[in-house]
Order: structure tokens, then sequence, then C-alpha cells
């Protein structure tokens, strides 16, 4: 079982990190899947509800860094 207690937001991203697709507020405690609609590179999960908050949209760039 999902032992998540609260949404999420998921983030799916190409390796070029262009964000290809958000799932906004997933269920909590949900046993549901949640394919890409197509192959991505990364997967973030952010609280349920950030992406609007901060106006993450699909097509927008994420870059990560890694000290």
């Amino acid at each position: 079982p999902s032992l998540t207690h609260f949404s999420l937001d998921i983030l799916f991203i190409k390796s070029d990190g262009e964000i290809t697709q958000i799932k906004h507020r997933a269920e909590p405690y949900s046993l549901d899947i949640i394919y890409s609609k197509e192959k991505v590179r990364y997967v973030l999960e952010i609280n349920g509800g950030e992406a609007s908050f901060n106006d993450v949209n699909v097509g927008d760039r994420v870059q990560f860094i890694i000290k």
C-alpha cells in the first residue's frame, strides 16, 4: 500500500530538463499507478499544489545541480 500521507504534484521530466506532464495533487494512499504519457528520464515529486503555486507548467525546464 502507498504510505504517502499527503497529496503530491508529480512532474515527469525528459533528459533535457523539459517537463512533459504534471499530475496535480495525486491522491494520498492511492494504489493507482500514474504513468507518463511519453518516455521520461526523471520524475520529481513535490508537495501537492506547489506546481500551480509556483507557476510550474508543461514545457518549462528544470535544472538539476549535483554537488
